[in-house]
């Protein structure tokens, strides 16, 4: 009989963990890869301007209303579409709440959300087909 009860528990601890990867990362996991990609996009533009115009050029993208990446801040994500791929990545379409110092935008995406090698998660940006 104990043998029984361990068997039982082990399927259900292993139907458990098995139905926990089946939905993907979690939501603070999805919150911080797309707040990496949205500060990364940002970091992007500064080092483009500051390549082309110095610290002025940087300057002038703040005074225009461009925020610090550092300043930035996701929020309030919601999925709206999910299909987990063979690899193991997943094709989303979120919503979310982009935080900046001059206030907020909702914004609705379309992702790959890519699992890295180091165990955390990457959010590409990608237009979804309409096949």
């Amino acid at each position: 009989m104990d043998a029984r009860r361990f068997l039982v528990a082990a399927l259900v601890t292993l139907i458990a963990l098995t139905a926990g990867c089946a939905r993907g990362p979690s939501g603070d996991d999805l919150r911080a890869a797309i707040q990496a990609n949205v500060r990364s996009d940002l970091s992007k533009v500064d080092s483009l301007a500051s390549t082309l115009g110095g610290n002025s050029a940087v300057h002038l993208l703040r005074a225009l209303g461009s925020p610090d990446p550092k300043d930035v801040r996701v929020e309030h994500v919601t999925v709206l579409e999910q299909q987990r791929l063979d690899d193991g990545d997943y094709d989303m379409r979120v919503r979310y709440d982009l935080v900046t110092p001059n206030g907020s935008d909702t914004l609705t995406r379309d992702l790959l959300l890519e699992h890295r090698d180091d165990g955390h998660w990457r959010a590409v940006p990608h237009e979804q087909s309409d096949s």
